[in-house]
This record gives structure tokens, C-alpha cells and sequence, in this order.
């Protein structure tokens, strides 16, 4: 598994752990998956490949490929002329999907939502991948207004400022 200067950095911190538990970490610190291609979920996948994070972006809208695709590239301004979409070399680690059941992809190491505030949307997003992932994949939401547990058993608060950079 190929791992970034900064994931190196924090599996330093845990010295005294097993090699299972450091595994496990750096798996969860290289693979998110964003449910949601508005400006929270954008944002919040922007944050992660800056970290040198691969990103997939879940949106149940075929006609997004290309303005996202757009928006994207604007946004990190690194992608001179590649598509950032395709994953191409030299392009960031990203994919938009639009089914999470796409066989083309690894399962992810973190899914998040960033759906609109509507509990019976994340209600089914959260119901229809949760059996898509392995049981230790972190679900986790955006939400301000609906708790966690109300939306999906695994599922946990992850809710941040926003613009995205001043969370720490």
C-alpha cells in the first residue's frame, strides 16, 4: 500500500501499536468516499486530496460528470490538462460514480455524506451502501440538524465548519 509523507507521519505517532492496528490506520487515512456533489461535498473531498487522499465522489445525477469534473480542476488549479475524473497520472486521485455498486473501484476506507438535510434521503444512501462496504468502514455525516443514530446504526457525526481549511 502506498503511503504519503503525511500518513507516515502519523502512524510514527503510534509506535507501541501492532502491525494490524498501524494497517488498519493507514488504510483508513489513503480511500474516501464523498456521498454528495454540492458545494459541502465538494468541499469536503477538496480537504482530502489536498491531504494526499484518492477520492471518490458518489452523485446520483449522470448529467454532474462533466461540471464537476470542471469544478474540480478549477478548484485544486493543478490539473493542467488532465482529467481529473479519469485518474489519470499526474491528475489528482479522483472518480465520480454514480452507482457505489461501480465495480470499477476499491471499496473505500471512509465514506462520508454531504447530502442535503432531508433524513429519508441519507436514510436510504446510508441503507443501500452500508452492505456495499466491509463492517469496518467508517459511515459518517455532515449533518447539522439530524443525529447519527437516527440515520444508520454504524453511521457517526462528522460535521464541520465551513469552508472546510479552518477545521482542524
Amino acid at each position: 500500500m502506498a503511503t504519503t509523507d503525511r500518513v507516515k507521519q502519523i502512524l510514527s505517532w503510534y509506535g507501541s501499536d501492532n502491525p494490524g492496528t498501524k494497517t488498519n490506520l493507514a488504510r483508513m487515512l489513503n480511500h474516501g468516499a464523498i456521498a454528495g456533489t454540492g458545494k459541502m461535498g465538494l468541499d469536503s473531498g477538496l480537504f482530502f486530496l489536498r491531504r494526499g487522499w484518492r477520492v471518490t465522489w458518489l452523485s446520483s445525477d449522470p448529467g454532474r460528470r462533466d461540471e464537476f469534473a470542471r469544478r474540480v480542476g478549477r478548484e485544486l488549479g493543478r490539473l493542467e490538462g488532465d482529467d481529473p475524473v479519469s485518474g489519470s497520472p499526474g491528475a489528482a486521485q479522483v472518480r465520480l460514480i454514480e452507482d457505489a455498486a461501480d465495480p470499477g473501484g476499491a471499496a473505500p476506507d471512509l465514506l462520508l455524506e454531504a447530502v442535503r438535510e432531508d433524513l429519508a434521503q441519507k436514510r436510504t444512501l446510508f441503507h443501500r451502501l452500508a452492505p456495499l462496504l466491509p463492517t469496518v468502514t467508517p459511515l459518517a455525516t455532515l449533518s447539522s440538524s439530524i443525529l447519527p443514530g437516527e440515520i444508520h446504526p454504524r453511521c457517526l457525526g462528522a460535521h464541520c465548519f465551513f469552508p472546510l481549511e479552518i477545521t482542524r
